[in-house]
């Protein structure tokens, strides 16, 4: 779980690293970067970073195969960098578990408000007023940022999570993919962004979902996706 006040850069850009220390100073949060040769996951493991940035271009490593690793045991954000602007390597590192995607050439201010806006999804009020949603056997707690399937919790990354409280909590209702993407991203569906596609992959499959007959998440052709209770069993 990331529950640190620490950023944990992969990355032996070290002039962007003390860049990004710099801005995120003023917010509270700490920046340190990974060591060569050291362990991602066992550094994780240590320091329960508020998020990761995973950069493609740290030497000796496969940045994809690192984040898809990471992921694996690591539930809080993470920030893919890459070398170069690829739409490819954008949906891959999507596919591999990332939350956001960010090219060179960049901005250190840039970076660090992709960050912000990263930790801010992932934050979890101290109280809140917005009560958990059951859709047949899940429910979706907003105030724990928790999910649960037959009792068992789900695994959901930040992004996810956001994505699927955002559609249990219009159940019964399409959401359009402009919708979707203002969730995530604040701005409009650009038609050809593939992102919010693999993310609700990867839910229906942490659902038990079958893409070809879903249960519980439903794709509108055209327009978006619609969230459905079983039986019309919503709580």
């Amino acid at each position: 779980m990331a529950t640190g006040d620490t950023i944990l850069m992969i990355s032996c850009d070290l002039e962007l690293v003390e860049q990004i220390e710099t801005h995120m100073e003023v917010n509270g949060f700490g920046t340190k970067a990974l060591n060569p040769g050291e362990d991602p996951q066992a550094r994780i493991g240590e320091i329960s970073p508020a998020m990761v940035v995973v950069d493609s271009t740290m030497p000796g490593m496969n940045g994809f195969f690192a984040c898809r690793e990471i992921r694996k045991g690591y539930d809080g954000p993470i920030l893919f960098l890459n070398g170069e602007s690829d739409d490819l390597d954008e949906l891959l590192a999507f596919e591999t578990g990332a939350d956001d995607y960010i090219a060179r050439p960049l901005h250190p201010r840039i970076m660090a408000a992709r960050i912000n806006a990263l930790l801010k999804r992932n934050r979890v009020p101290g109280q809140s007023t917005t009560n958990p949603v059951a859709v047949g056997d899940l429910v979706v707690d907003p105030s724990r940022r928790e999910a649960y399937l037959n009792d068992s919790p789900l695994r959901l990354t930040t992004t996810q999570f956001d994505l699927l409280w955002h559609l249990a909590n219009h159940t019964g209702t399409v959401v359009s993919r402009d919708d979707l993407n203002r969730v995530l991203y604040k701005t409009d569906y650009n038609g050809i962004d593939r992102s919010i596609d693999v993310y609700i992959s990867r839910i229906r499959r942490k659902l038990g979902d079958d893409p070809t007959e879903p249960v519980y998440l439903k794709t509108v052709r055209g327009v978006g996706y619609i969230f459905t209770a079983p039986n019309g069993n919503r709580i």
